[in-house]
Parts: structure tokens; C-alpha cells; sequence
């Protein structure tokens, strides 16, 4: 609500198990508030929130962001998700700089932590493997080479053993970002820009959302921009569907 009054709830959208198309009109979303599992959890933001598992269990994985009194967050919770209450967890390695505006998806049971603002309110161009064990997690470190460009507010997701960075903000670089494909099994990273050509308005990769379609290997990308005091507001008019074929079949 304000950088000194931050929204301490949480929203669960309940979809039925059985959905159709036919009849739309019938279909009943439950929108429940669960009481907040943890204040400390959950009074942030700029953070990141992925499914991971641990014995079997499934729990929401919140990590990092900023909050009233810490421009950094470096903590985590394991919030479990039929519980909705926060659970110790080990979790071993060297403990990871803390960030904000990063991006995580799930993978292989844990969850790849990428980018992000840290402390120093620079751009990373880390990425974290929070890997499952016998009996929690361990933090891994994804060598890349070559290192890709520090950015924030990007978008991320895995297809195939590939991380695929969409979009954020970098700052050493005459370009701006498009797609990043990093092999999670090599660290070989690769960039690649979009063609906007077809566009008639300038696309903006940050503070935006995306949805990776497997089945077309395409990405929709939603929302996105944000306003400057000097050039005004500008957000993407349209969701922007980009076709991701050439970039995955030729690596």
C-alpha cells in the first residue's frame, strides 16, 4: 500500500477440480485470505515465491525482497501449502547474497534463483540452485560461462534443462534485454534479441509478466514498462506472443 505499509495477506485463488469450456458461466472461483502464516514472511515484496519439495511435501519457497525497514531481504520460509504455516527446514551451503527483483522458477524438486539488486543496489548475475537433499536443501552455485549480463525484474523459466531469462534491466550494455538461455547442465549462456519490427509500439521487458506455452515453444508475454520522471508512462498495449522454435532447436 506504501513503502512504510506493506500488505501483510495472502490471496489463494481456488479454481474446481473440474473445469469446463462449455457452459463458462457455471464455473465458481473461490478467492479465500488465509490468516498470514508469518508476518516476517509475508510483510515484503519485490520477492519471489516457487513449489518445491521436500519428503514429499510440497511448500511455496519465499525468498528474499525488500520491506520498510530492509531495502535487502536475504531470508527464507517454507510455507507448507495445505498447512499454510511456516516450517524449519535445513538448509545447508554458503548462504546467498541477498536480493530483491531477482527471478526463481521450480526445478528438479527445488528452486534456480537468478539476478536481482543486491545490497550494494547493483545488478547480479548470479545463479542459485536451492537443491533438495535426503533431508532439506542445499544451496548450489550455476556456473556460467560466459557470465551473463547482470539484470533485474526479468522473467525465468526451465524447458528441457535450459534456464530461459526473458526481459529485465541491465546496465552496461547499449542494447536491451531480450532472451538469455543458460544449459543447466553446461552453464554455456547464450543472448538473444527479439525482433520487434512488427510491433508499432516500443516493448518494454520489465516489471512484466510471461508464460511459457511448451507445447508451441512459444512465450506470452504480458503487462510490462513503468514510468520515468523525465520520458512519462509508457506499458505494453498488448500481451505479445514470441516464438521460441529457433532459439531451443539450436542448441
Amino acid at each position: 500500500m506504501s513503502p512504510t505499509n506493506a500488505d501483510l495477506g495472502i490471496l489463494w485463488l481456488r479454481f474446481p477440480e473440474s473445469m469446463t469450456a462449455s457452459d463458462p458461466d457455471c464455473v465458481v472461483v473461490e478467492l479465500v485470505s488465509p490468516q498470514p502464516a508469518e508476518d516476517l514472511a509475508s510483510s515484503r515484496w519485490r520477492h519471489t515465491t516457487s513449489e518445491v519439495m521436500c519428503q514429499g511435501q510440497k511448500y511455496l519457497f519465499i525468498y528474499g525482497g525488500r520491506s520498510a525497514v530492509q531495502p535487502v531481504l536475504g531470508d527464507w520460509y517454507f510455507l507448507h501449502v495445505e498447512e499454510f504455516s511456516c516450517r524449519r527446514i535445513p538448509v545447508g551451503g554458503p548462504v546467498p547474497e541477498g536480493r530483491h527483483s531477482h527471478s526463481a522458477c521450480s526445478w528438479d524438486g527445488g528452486a534456480l534463483i537468478a539476478g536481482g539488486l543486491g545490497a550494494a543496489g547493483q545488478p547480479l548475475n548470479s545463479v542459485l540452485f536451492l537443491r533438495p537433499t535426503g533431508s532439506g536443501f542445499q544451496w548450489q552455485d550455476v556456473e556460467t560461462h560466459p557470465p551473463f549480463i547482470p539484470r533485474y525484474s526479468h522473467t525465468a523459466h526451465v524447458h528441457d534443462g535450459k534456464l530461459l531469462l526473458v526481459g529485465g534491466v541491465w546496465l552496461h550494455s547499449a542494447s536491451v534485454p531480450g532472451v538469455t538461455v543458460i544449459d543447466l547442465m553446461t552453464g554455456f549462456s547464450l543472448d538473444y534479441q527479439i525482433d520487434t519490427v512488427s510491433l508499432k509500439w516500443p516493448l518494454m521487458l520489465h516489471n512484466h509478466s510471461s508464460i511459457f506455452l511448451p507445447d508451441k515453444r512459444e512465450l506470452l508475454l504480458i503487462g510490462g514498462g513503468g514510468n520515468c520522471f523525465s520520458f512519462g508512462t509508457h506499458l505494453n498495449l498488448h500481451p505479445v506472443c514470441l516464438g521460441l522454435s529457433n532459439i531451443l532447436t539450436s542448441q
